[in-house]
C-alpha cells in the first residue's frame, strides 16, 4: 500500500483533508472532514493520521505501507517494532507487515498554548472523563470535545450512520454550549474502506481522526471501557488493550491517555450520578429509534444496566428528563432475572448482580422463578434444535442410501 501526502479541499464552510492511496488491485482515498474554522490546525506535514487510520486495511490485504512523504519518528517506530507485532498476536489471520517512509520527522507540531481534549458522546465513560478532569488546570485541562464519525454509528458506513450522527451532533453541541467548551465535529470515510465492525477497530479510527489535530492538542484523554486488570489482547474487542495503542500512536507532539482505566463500570457510574449536567444530557441507549419522548429507550440492556445501577445509587429521580420511568419499572424485574441466568457467563451481568447483593437491593423469590423459567426455556429451544438437527442428518442418510 502507498500512501501519498495529504491535501487540503475546501467545500464550503468545511475544510476536508485527504489522502490518496493504492494498493496491489486498487485506488482509493481516505477523507477527514472539519468545520473551516479549524484548517490551521490541520496536520499536512505527516501522514501519521492515514498510516494509523489504514494500518488495518494494509493488514487485512497483506501489504507492508510505503508513505511517499513524512511521518512522526516516534509514530513509525512504535507501529514496527510494538503494535504491530502486539496486533498480529490479537487477530491470528494477520500477516506481519512494516511501514516504510520518504522521511522521518522529530517536529514538534502543537505549539505552547495547545491543552487537551476528549471524545463526547454523553455516554457514562465520557461524562465521567469530563467530571474526572474537571479540575485539571495549564496544558492537562479540557480545552475542546469532539463528535466522531468513525464507525460508531455505523460499523461499515451508511446513509442511516450518517444522518444519525448529524442528529446527534445537535445535541452535542448544546451540551458543549452548557459546559462552555468547543465541539470539533470529525467526519470520515473510514468506515467504507475498511469494513470492519466496530468494536474490534474502534481505537485506531477514532485517534486517527485526532491525528489530524496534532497543531491544536497536547494531550487526549479517549475513555477506556475496562478497568487495568482487564486487559487483554484479542480480535474481539479494542477496548481490552488500549492501554497499548494509545501509547503505541502517540507521536512527538500529542500523547493519548485512557481515562478511567482505575474505575469499573459501576464506580463510573456513581460519578455521574450526581454530576448535575448529566441529568439532562446522559445517552447511553443502544435502540434509540425506540425512545418515545426522552433521548433513551430505557428497556434496552444498557439502558436497563444504567438504571438500576443508578437506582442502586439512589440517583435515579435525578434522570427523569432522559430515562422513562414508567418503562423502567415494567422491564426491572424481566432484567434482574436476567442477571440471575447470566452472571456465570457474562463479568458485565456479574458485576450489576453483585452490586445489587451487597447494597441489599430487593431481590425476590419471584426473580429466581423467572429465572428458572428463562433457564428452562433456553434447555428446551436447545433441545429442539438437537432433535432438528438430528432429523435432518437422518434424512439425508437416507437419501444418501
Amino acid at each position: 500500500m502507498k500512501i501519498y501526502p495529504p491535501k487540503l479541499k475546501e467545500v464550503g464552510n468545511k475544510i476536508i483533508l485527504i489522502s490518496d492511496f493504492e494498493t496491489d488491485t486498487y485506488s482509493n482515498s481516505l477523507w477527514y472532514e472539519f468545520d473551516i474554522e479549524y484548517k490551521k490546525h490541520l496536520v499536512t506535514e505527516q501522514s501519521d493520521a492515514f498510516v494509523v487510520g489504514l494500518l488495518l486495511l494494509a493488514f487485512k490485504l497483506k501489504e507492508d505501507i510505503y508513505i511517499e512523504g513524512s511521518i512522526s519518528a516516534r509514530l513509525k517506530y512504535q507501529l514496527n517494532y510494538y503494535l504491530i507485532p502486539a496486533l498480529c498476536i490479537a487477530f491470528k489471520e494477520f500477516n506481519k507487515i512494516q511501514v516504510f517512509s520518504e522521511e522521518e520527522s522529530e517536529l514538534i507540531l502543537s505549539n505552547d498554548n495547545c491543552q487537551s481534549a476528549t471524545g463526547i458522546s454523553c455516554g457514562v465513560d465520557s461524562l465521567a472523563t469530563l467530571m474526572e478532569h474537571e479540575k485539571m488546570k495549564g496544558l492537562l485541562a479540557i480545552s475542546h470535545l469532539t463528535y466522531l464519525n468513525a464507525g460508531s454509528h455505523s460499523d461499515f458506513g451508511s446513509v442511516f450512520g450518517r444522518e444519525l450522527f448529524d442528529e446527534k451532533y445537535r445535541k452535542i453541541v448544546e451540551f458543549g454550549k452548557e459546559i462552555n467548551k468547543s465541539v470539533i465535529k470529525i467526519d470520515t470515510n473510514l468506515s467504507e474502506l475498511l469494513q470492519m465492525r466496530f468494536i474490534t477497530s474502534h481505537t485506531l479510527r477514532n485517534i486517527s481522526c485526532i491525528l489530524n489535530l496534532q497543531k491544536l492538542f497536547k494531550s487526549y484523554y479517549y475513555a477506556s471501557a475496562f478497568r487495568f486488570d482487564q486487559f487483554e489482547i484479542n480480535s474481539r474487542i479494542s477496548d481490552l488493550y488500549d492501554l497499548l495503542t494509545l501509547q503505541m500512536v502517540s507521536t512527538e507532539s500529542v500523547r493519548f491517555y485512557s481515562s478511567l482505566s482505575d474505575k469499573t463500570r459501576e464506580e463510573r457510574t456513581r460519578l455521574i450520578s450526581k454530576y448535575q449536567i448529566a441529568f439532562d444530557y446522559l445517552d447511553v441507549c443502544v435502540d434509540p429509534k425506540s425512545a418515545k419522548g426522552k433521548i433513551n429507550c430505557s428497556k434496552c440492556s444498557k439502558c436497563m444496566r444504567t438504571q438500576i445501577t443508578l437506582d442502586v445509587f439512589g440517583s435515579l429521580n435525578f434522570f427523569n428528563n432522559v430515562f422513562d420511568m414508567e418503562v423502567y419499572q415494567r422491564h426491572k424485574n424481566k432484567y434482574i432475572s436476567g442477571l440471575i441466568v447470566n452472571k456465570k457467563r457474562s463479568k458485565m451481568d456479574k458485576n450489576v448482580w453483585n452490586l445489587l447483593v451487597q447494597n441489599n437491593y430487593k431481590i425476590t423469590f419471584l426473580h429466581f422463578a423467572v429465572a428458572w423459567m428463562i433457564i428452562l426455556e433456553e434447555k428446551t429451544n436447545n433441545l429442539k434444535k438437537f432433535v432438528k438437527s438430528l432429523l435432518l442428518k437422518k434424512k439425508k442418510y437416507k437419501t444418501f442410501k
